[in-house]
This record gives structure tokens, C-alpha cells and sequence, in this order.
């Protein structure tokens, strides 16, 4: 579904991905691991235009889509959930969800509303509260809901579990598996590498804006530089 061939991007003079090439099959669940600085977050924001500065070819079921424009992108069918969520804050739960299916007619609308509030009960229970109203986890549950109300084929997701409980971590972390059951490809970046590695089918592991690792997700947990670096196993 998504093909990423020698992305290169860069913020001015500050090159942030060097030769990155990844893939995300129809379905599938793959998480991008590294160190903080690694270039993991601009990988996903070249994806959907957001870095400018960028070189190299990505592919979106095989269209050609490396200098698509960000609103371009979700109408392709592509969806982010960016790093700190970025919901507004005064605006109510179900206007934020609203606003991620501007593409979509009055009663799908409808239709995507009811979904988002059977996969998460408790904006259901928020729909008329301010988006700033909410918790940490339930902040990231509305960003997660309003990017699927664009009905994606592929989901983006930036470090969903920053500054989550522990408890609300493994909450979050269900959620995205039960999306992905539904049938929508995931690329999953997080710095919670056991998490991450525990519910994607393959992993990359991200150095320097480099692709170091590449493999299936048990095979990543069983290799020693993977455990050491970043699955704290000594």
C-alpha cells in the first residue's frame, strides 16, 4: 500500500532523513523504533507533505505521491495523528470530530460519528465538553477518532503514547490493534519499542535518519542490539 523509496528531507541546512526506505502492505501494522532526534516524526509528516524539503519517490497504491499536498494526502487517503495530538481546545469533543470529515456528506457524517463513538465510549460521554476539558488519554482517543473519520486506508500515527499513564498506555495500544483489525494499515512511530513491537507484524528501526533494522516484530524483539538499545535489556 505504501512504498517509501530513498526519502531524504530535510529543515533548512539540518538534513533529518537520509536514503530512508520502508513499506506498508494492504493491512498491515509497522511500527518505525528510535532514538528521540532519529527522524522518525518528519518520515511521517514527508509522507503527507508537511516537510517541504524533501527528495526521493513514496507511493500510495502505487501512485506516485512525493509532492502531494497535505490536504491532498487525506483525501488520497491518508490520515495523521500527529505527535501532542493537536485537538482544539475550545471547540466540543464532537465538533473536533466533525471537523475530520469535511470530505464527507451530511449523513456519513452521522454514520462516522456512531462509529467513533463505539470504539471510544467515553467521547460519547465527552461529546459536549471542550476538547481542552479532557484527559491526556482521552485527548489522544479524540485525535485518534478524528482522523477516522476520514475513513483512511492508512493510518499515521506519532508516539501515541507520550505522556500517558502506564495503564492508559496499554488502553491505547488495543485501540490501535482493534483499528488495524478493522482493516486499516497502521505505521505506528513510538518510543515505547516493547509496546509498539508487541502488537505490529514488522518493525524499523531508525538511526540517524537511517534505516538500520528491518524485520519481522519477533525477530526484532530477539535481536541483542535491538534489546540494548532500546527494550532496556541489558
Amino acid at each position: 500500500m505504501l512504498k517509501i523509496a530513498n526519502l531524504k528531507a530535510s529543515y533548512g541546512k539540518i538534513r533529518a532523513v537520509h536514503e530512508v526506505s520502508l513499506e506498508v502492505g494492504q493491512g498491515e501494522l509497522v511500527t518505525l523504533i528510535g532514538a528521540n532526534g532519529a527522524g522518525k516524526s518528519t518520515t511521517l509528516k514527508s509522507i503527507v507533505g508537511l516537510v517541504q524539503e524533501r527528495e526521493g519517490e513514496i507511493f500510495f497504491k502505487g501512485k506516485n505521491i512525493s509532492q502531494i499536498a497535505p490536504h491532498k494526502a487525506l483525501d488520497a487517503g491518508i490520515a495523521l495523528v500527529p505527535e501532542g495530538r493537536w485537538i482544539f481546545p475550545d471547540i466540543t469533543v464532537e465538533e473536533n470530530l466533525r471537523l475530520g470529515a469535511f470530505y464527507q456528506s451530511k449523513n456519513k457524517v452521522q454514520e462516522l460519528l456512531a462509529e467513533q463513538y463505539a470504539l471510544f465510549p467515553i467521547l460519547r460521554e465527552r461529546r459536549n465538553q471542550k476538547g481542552g476539558t479532557l484527559s491526556g488519554g482521552e485527548q489522544q482517543m479524540l485525535a485518534i477518532g478524528r482522523a477516522l473519520m476520514s475513513q483512511p486506508e492508512l493510518l499515521l500515527l506519532d508516539e501515541p503514547s507520550l505522556g500517558l499513564a502506564p495503564i492508559l498506555v496499554n488502553t491505547v495500544f488495543q485501540l490501535i490493534k482493534q483499528i488495524n483489525q478493522r482493516g486499516i494499515a497502521v505505521l505506528l512511530v513510538e518510543q515505547n519499542s516493547t509496546m509498539a513491537l508487541g502488537i505490529a507484524d514488522r518493525g524499523y528501526v531508525l538511526e540517524l535518519g537511517r534505516i538500520v533494522l528491518a524485520g519481522a516484530s519477533t525477530e526484532l524483539l530477539d535481536n541483542k542490539r535491538v534489546q540494548s538499545a532500546y527494550l532496556g535489556i541489558a
